[in-house]
């Protein structure tokens, strides 16, 4: 079966293969092969090779064979499948975002969860068809930290689930000025020394500095003590590394690196995603020379960097992450945390022994410290 969208793509295709070949010095058969390459999705490709169910077209819905949808970041597939290790990913085809399955110790039932730091779709409003789908599979609930830019009200989200609160301020750069014009005087005197004290670059294959950064970042979690979901492991950063989506930022001394920050692009957004230092990084300020060359290399790509929000309680008055962040920003933001029970029987009697609580879904309480998401 065939669908405009599928129609439209290959209209693109066409055209731009007949300009190719009439372009000079470019063989008509280099310029058509050169020309498919660049409009024909990966997928698509790889679907020739292996064909594929059917999935649904963007625009008009209906069932074409290999049709290939593009989803990024954090609404990707490749980023849930790097968290595999805290559940078993589940598409969620109306609104195109994934989930993770998991077990609910103790006892034979599954609740789900939105991928570590939030859940991104690429259709909002149709998140309500996935609930009601996932009502039916005989999970007990769903928990999601909910991007911050998405259209929540707009697209009725919120109505949808039983639990719906502001979760953690993100601080937001939004790009429409050089560098002086986001960050205080403050960060950009420590980001002019660190930059004298350290060389920092823009890695062109983050997968190259695999070892150097689980390195860091595992003297990063012995120092804090971490152990939650941020505890990712040396297999997962290497799907993540892998992803066109992720940014590396990489801080050198003296022939070693001291530093390093992840970004998750998005559409027009950017994502500050990890980040790890050492002790010789901290010394030399490597985490503010790396954030004045992440926001510069951002200007002219992204309308706005989402920095997150900080540790511990929400809006801690000594939360120095927070601080550090909102150094870095004109603008804030918040997340909210969503929850839905999807079988209330079930819900009542795993609750049913646990003390009053805020915490969703009550029976996991204590699972996490604060801060894990």
């Amino acid at each position: 079966m065939d669908c405009g969208w599928a129609r439209g793509l290959r209209r693109v295709c066409r055209a731009r293969q007949r300009r190719s070949a009439r372009a000079g010095g470019v063989a008509p058969r280099l310029a058509r092969a050169n020309a498919g390459l660049a409009y024909a999705p990966v997928a698509r490709r790889r679907a020739a090779r292996h064909p594929a169910p059917h999935v649904a077209c963007l625009v008009c819905r209906r069932r074409v064979r290999g049709a290939a949808m593009s989803f990024v970041g954090y609404a990707s597939e490749a980023y849930a499948r790097s968290l595999a290790f805290a559940g078993e990913p589940l598409h969620l085809p109306a609104c195109g975002g994934w989930v993770l399955r998991r077990a609910i110790p103790g006892t034979p039932y599954f609740d789900a969860m939105g991928p570590y730091p939030l859940f991104a779709c690429r259709d909002w409003s149709r998140l309500g068809e996935d609930l009601a789908a996932l009502k039916r599979s005989g999970l007990v609930s769903l928990t999601l930290v909910a991007d911050p830019f998405a259209p929540l009200t707009a697209a009725g989200v919120t109505g949808c689930f039983d639990l719906a609160r502001p979760f953690k301020r993100h601080f937001v750069a939004r790009l429409g000025g050089d560098v002086e014009q986001i960050a205080t005087p403050h960060h950009l005197r420590n980001a002019r020394r660190g930059l004298r004290r350290v060389e920092v670059e823009q890695v062109a294959k983050p997968l190259s500095r695999l070892d150097d950064w689980v390195e860091l970042y595992q003297e990063l979690l012995l120092r804090k003590g971490t152990d939650d979901l941020r505890v990712f492991g040396r297999e997962s950063f290497r799907q993540q590394l892998a992803m066109d989506d992720l940014v590396m930022f990489g801080a050198s001394a003296d022939g070693c690196s001291v530093g390093f920050q992840l970004f998750m692009r998005q559409a027009d957004d950017a994502y500050f995603h990890l980040a790890a230092y050492s002790r010789e990084g901290y010394r030399c300020d490597a985490a503010h020379a790396l954030s004045r060359s992440a926001i510069e290399h951002f200007l002219s790509r992204v309308s706005r960097i989402d920095w997150g929000g900080g540790v511990g309680a929400p809006d801690a008055a000594d939360d120095g992450l927070a601080a550090f962040k909102a150094g870095w920003s004109n603008d804030s933001v918040d997340s909210w945390l969503l929850g839905a029970i999807l079988d209330a029987g079930r819900y009542a009697q795993l609750s049913r022994a646990v003390p009053a609580t805020q915490y969703f879904p009550a029976y996991r309480h204590g699972e996490f410290g604060q801060g894990a998401r």
